[in-house]
Formats: structure tokens, sequence, C-alpha cells
């Protein structure tokens, strides 16, 4: 399994003997303070924007075979859907 690049775990006492390292990045817990900071610095004084989202299946309208589709749009033999 390739690494992710963009992924760390920080390491200290707890996780140094409990994570599997050949598959996660260290990060010392310094290192993760400064990039923490930076994330929380960064959108200061700047617009920011935010939008609540939904996505949900699209209910198919037409019939399949004469039976009922479901919210996935696939049949539906019961008559529960």
């Amino acid at each position: 399994m390739p690494v992710t690049e963009d992924k760390h775990t920080v390491v200290d006492a707890l996780t140094e003997s409990s994570v599997w390292w050949e598959g996660n990045r260290k990060i010392s817990q310094e290192n993760f303070q400064r990039l923490y900071e930076d994330f929380i610095e960064h959108p200061r004084g700047r617009k920011r924007f935010a939008q609540d989202l939904l996505a949900v299946p699209i209910r198919n309208t037409g019939s399949i075979r004469g039976s009922k589709p479901n919210m996935l749009g696939t049949p539906c033999s019961s008559g529960s859907c």
C-alpha cells in the first residue's frame, strides 16, 4: 500500500509503539504545532465563504418494467417503495 504524502500521525509516547509506522508518516509534536498555528493564522483578515450543502440521490420518475423505482433508481418489487 502506498504511503499517503499528506497524512501524518503525531509521534509521542502513546503512538510510538502502537502505530504501524510502515504505512504511516510521522510528524513531531513541534512540527504539528507549527503547522496547526499556520493553518489557524492563514484565514485571519481574509474574506471567507461558507455553504451548507446536501447531496441526495435523485428519484427516478420513470417506471422500469412496470415496477416503481426506489430512491436509488433501481426497480422495487415490494409495494413499500
